[in-house]
């Protein structure tokens, strides 16, 4: 009955069916270091290095309002990939807050001890095991070397389609032959390939029984192949020299190299329908008679893999039945070629006055295409824009290369599209700090020029004379005004506060209608203008750290373009929103305190607003010819929850340590969550099509998700072995002990997250921009989608046994 639907629709005439829709309804869970989401005492003294807020959550919470992979890592002025805590201890660097809430700093720091570490680890999240290996040692007087290498691989014990292969490789050298120069080199090097969980609707883990069913996979040949990789080989290489001028002046010269590529993986359809098999019209809801809803409950309800999940055997046998393939997997590949530099000059006016100043900039080329990986069992074939195949207008402007029309392609053939986008990015820089009694000062400014452009190597035919070479060069002037200031009520008290303006650099993807094969830019290219703000007190005693602040970060003018189908024209369409505004405004307290010889506590929580503050416009271009469709302001947006962290987070955690036991329970709990919103569905050339007030309410409101609360453990025990010390004996009654090698010792590590097993916890939601179109002679009322959620894992476990020597 399925596969007879199935045939009978592909014969309708609203074909976007068969196009993809490219939401962000992927997981955007990063994979953490091997003990990044455990828990881990914190010292009170230790407060200002690990903040309990900076910790991995059970829900998506990010921190001020700013996403994980938004929040920039900088050395000596070079921005690099980003490291956790952990791994930057272990390459013995030391990490520092700037005056913007989207920057982090790290500088060089000294090799407390000569060591080495070995480690075997197992999991139950994302991967199944893994080994580590680091080192520090101090080589000789010049000379010191950190290295962080794991492995890891396996599949997820929770997640079928879930898996991780991948090698991390870090290293840090740091070169002083003399007291006036040194050279400090780092290295990071992720080669991976991952199988990742998409988002789904409701209603299919409701029919499957699975919060944690995943979409995205499938049997082939009796084995399970996912459509969702990704894979990266991407490293990058710093070097960072700095020689001391005078006895008040020095230079720094940095240099960054990042070159490598990374690619998704994703299953296309040719001119024929959809593989995914949550798609709306493959589960019951879209079905009006009885059999029919009965027949496809069924077949969920049973967990058949031919219909819950990709049934790669049945795709192949489909692809046989035709003299070209119309099922195939591919790669969205971009190869990355990233140099950056910079040069610091630092002069010491007089011992309270430093200034610092300087040049950067970043050359950027980025080649973007489409690869087929796999005709799944069948022959080549042409490669043309098969969306347009039945278009009465544009079916004679099939090709996607002109310059090779008809070309026939195979498995690792480029195909749809190639192109690069380039970014040159030059600042200079200046910046002031001011240290006199209790008061410190820092202010910096910068100010630079930005061009963008795309190349096009395809000549596509509906866009022959856009589509091919260079584009217009977009220029833009980012710039940047920040200040901090530190006031010493005592050396134990500390109030604070820092204050910062910038126009952020353009983003290229988002700079062209149709990055994949047109050159036109957007209208209204601007740069987005940020403004962050924060003040607190801190408080420092030998038992008691306290920590409290309230934050503002403010987003204006920022634009999108996405690229999907749009129900109320019936056609592909290029979506540009401009003038988004948001604001991620609250207060946060943090207070660790040791109650007692071996015990302590932690407490932190905070309240915050993040919502959108205007009105965005929303611009619908035809995908086919760039004319346009509608332009119109969503007043509907304003106060809308940004749907990116928790209105209310408050994290509790006792720790005991004694004898090398180490142990620690923690708890989260987070409230007033909410869906993150689409801003498409509450235009008016969608809302001017509900039946009623009340659909017309559904609409514009944002649905609430539930609060969460989960308990995590974290139990460790060191076995000492013998001394590696060297003693020096001043005299027989006072022995000296100079510790160049730490105790050796066994170390082993368990940490169960989310103990309570706690299965109904949602980790995020997405609201739809699709709609239902309920066609009533030439027009048609539009009904809600349910949106995709994404549920946060159950009970885990993490373990790992660790010899230090």
């Amino acid at each position: 009955m399925l596969l007879l639907y199935g045939v009978v629709t592909a014969q309708q005439t609203d074909d976007y069916r068969y196009y993809k829709l490219y939401e962000p309804i992927v997981s955007d869970e990063k994979l953490e270091e091997e003990d990044a989401d455990t828990v881990v005492i914190t010292n009170s003294t230790e407060l200002w290095y690990r903040s309990l807020f900076d910790k991995s959550s059970v829900v998506v919470c990010n921190r001020y309002g700013v996403g994980y992979y938004d929040r920039r890592l900088i050395f000596n002025g070079i921005t690099i990939p980003k490291i956790g805590d952990s791994r930057l201890a272990r390459l013995a660097f030391e990490r520092y807050e700037g005056a913007d809430l989207h920057s982090d700093y790290i500088s060089v720091g000294a090799i407390a001890n000569n060591q080495t570490s070995v480690g075997v680890n197992l999991t139950t999240r994302s991967y199944l095991g893994g080994v580590t290996l680091s080192t520090a040692h101090q080589l000789s007087e010049k000379w010191s070397l950190c290295s962080d290498i794991y492995i890891r691989g396996g599949r997820d014990s929770h997640i079928q389609g879930v898996f991780t292969s991948e090698a991390s490789i870090s290293a840090s050298a740091t070169y002083k032959p003399d007291s006036l120069n040194s050279l400090s080199l780092l290295l990071l090097f992720t080669p991976s390939e991952r199988a990742t969980r998409k988002a789904s609707v409701n209603e299919a883990f409701t029919l499957t029984g699975n919060h944690y069913y995943n979409p995205s996979w499938g049997y082939q040949a009796g084995k399970v192949r996912s459509a969702n990789l990704s894979k990266s080989l991407l490293p990058t290489l710093v070097g960072s020299y700095n020689r001391e001028l005078t006895e008040r002046s020095d230079i720094t010269l940095s240099l960054a190299l990042t070159a490598g590529q990374t690619a998704r993986g994703s299953i296309d359809w040719l001119n024929t329908q959809t593989p995914l098999p949550d798609n709306y019209r493959y589960l019951p809801s879209y079905y009006d008679h009885p059999m029919d809803i009965a027949a496809v409950t069924q077949s969920w309800v049973e967990n058949d893999s031919r219909y819950t999940q990709i049934d790669f055997d049945g795709l192949c046998q489909t692809n046989r039945l035709f003299p070209e393939s119309i099922y195939l997997t591919s790669d969205r590949v971009t190869r990355t070629a990233d140099t950056q530099l910079c040069a610091i000059m630092q002069s010491r006016v007089n011992d309270a006055l430093k200034l610092y100043y300087g040049a950067k900039a970043l050359f950027s080329h980025n080649r973007h295409f489409k690869q087929i990986t796999d005709l799944l069992g069948s022959n080549e074939f042409t490669d043309i824009d098969y969306f347009l195949v039945d278009d009465k207008t544009l079916f004679n402007s099939l090709n996607n290369d002109m310059q090779h029309p008809g070309r026939k392609v195979g498995v690792a053939d480029r195909y749809s599209y190639d192109y690069a986008l380039d970014n040159i990015v030059t600042k200079l820089f200046a910046a002031v700090e001011y240290h006199k009694n209790r008061l410190s000062l820092l202010s910096s400014a910068e100010v630079g020029a930005q061009w963008v452009s795309r190349v096009g190597f395809f000549q596509k035919e509906i866009f022959a004379n856009s589509s091919l070479g260079r584009s217009r060069v977009l220029g833009y002037a980012p710039w940047s005004l920040s200040g901090e200031a530190k006031f010493y009520i005592s050396p134990q008290q500390t109030i604070f506060g820092s204050l910062s303006a910038t126009a952020v650099e353009a983003e290229p993807q988002m700079e062209f209608l149709q990055t994949e094969y047109n050159n036109r830019p957007i209208d209204n290219p601007n740069l987005a203008t940020r403004y962050t703000f924060t003040a607190g007190y801190s408080l420092k005693l030998h038992k008691l750290a306290l920590k409290a602040q309230i934050f503002a970060n403010y987003n204006n003018d920022m634009h999108e373009v996405a690229h999907l189908y749009h129900d109320a024209y019936s056609t592909f369409s290029d979506v540009v929103t401009d003038n988004i505004s948001t604001i991620a405004a609250g207060v946060e307290a943090e207070a660790h305190y040791d109650f007692a010889y071996h015990w302590q506590a932690a407490l932190a929580a905070s309240f915050g607003k993040y919502c959108y503050t205007g009105a965005p416009t929303i611009t619908v271009y035809a995908d086919t010819d760039n004319s346009l469709l509608s332009t119109e302001r969503v007043t509907a947006a304003k106060g809308l929850n940004t749907g990116t962290t928790p209105q209310i987070t408050s994290i509790a955690q006792v720790g005991y340590h004694n004898r090398g036991w180490r142990a620690a329970i923690e708890a989260e709990y987070h409230a007033l969550r909410y869906y993150m919103p689409s801003l498409i569905r509450r235009t008016e050339d969608i809302l001017s099509h509900t039946a009623t007030k009340e659909v017309r309410e559904q609409f514009i409101s944002q649905q609430r998700l539930g609060n969460a609360f989960a308990v995590n453990l974290t139990l460790s025990k060191s076995f000492y072995l013998n001394r590696f010390d060297r003693r020096e004996y001043i005299s027989t009654a006072a022995p000296r002990f100079i510790d160049r090698h730490p105790r050796s010792r066994i170390s082993v590590f368990l940490a169960v997250n989310n103990i309570l097993g706690n299965n109904n916890i949602v980790y995020r939601g997405y609201e739809t921009s699709r709609i239902n179109k309920r066609y009533l002679w030439q027009d048609f009322q539009s009904e809600l989608r349910p949106s995709y959620l994404l549920y946060a894992y159950p009970r885990t476990y993490y373990l790992q046994v660790k010899f230090t020597f």
